[in-house]
């Protein structure tokens, strides 16, 4: 299955994401909750990972790792990169600093691209990806303010400059 295809826009334009191996089917009729961290590896909120709490901020950081995927042709976790550029996240994030403060789209963008995209659209991928793969999940954005900004073309009420490591 391809991630893209568990995100979903509705009529009203909210995007969600879905199943990224959150939720848990049980047989049994009784209510069941678990603490149990699951998920799909590469997607996974750091905050998630760590505690197993989720929150509607969780899936807004998956959503960023997919904008990821798509500006970079990168996979969330590929062991065939360099040691220390396995992860997708980590990789981009002084990258994506980079680029918000001026640097070159190319450094990040696919280069089976061939230059062949719009750069303001582009740079609107990369602002929402490094607003949504924020370390802290309180600077986030909601999914909502990800929605507006890439439907209306406008700037987060949120300000895109906090430190992408932050």
């Amino acid at each position: 299955m391809y991630v893209w295809t568990v995100i979903l826009s509705l009529n009203d334009m909210k995007i969600q994401v879905a199943d990224f191996g959150l939720a848990k089917l049980s047989s049994d009729t009784h209510t069941h909750v678990s603490t149990r961290v699951m998920g799909t590896f590469g997607y996974l909120a750091p905050e998630y990972a760590a505690s197993g709490k989720l929150s509607d901020r969780s899936d807004v950081y998956s959503f960023g790792v997919v904008l990821l995927e798509l500006v970079t042709g990168r996979r969330p976790i590929d062991a065939c990169q360099p040691p220390g550029e396995e992860n997708l996240v980590e990789w981009a994030r002084p990258k994506l600093s980079h680029i918000l403060e001026g640097g070159s789209l190319e450094e990040l963008v696919d280069s089976k691209l061939d230059g062949e995209y719009d750069e303001s659209e582009m740079f609107r991928m990369i602002e929402t990806a490094a607003a949504c793969v924020r370390y802290s999940a309180l600077k986030r954005p909601r999914m909502a303010q990800v929605s507006y900004y890439i439907f209306n073309c406008q700037k987060f009420s949120l300000a895109l400059c906090y430190s992408i490591g932050s």
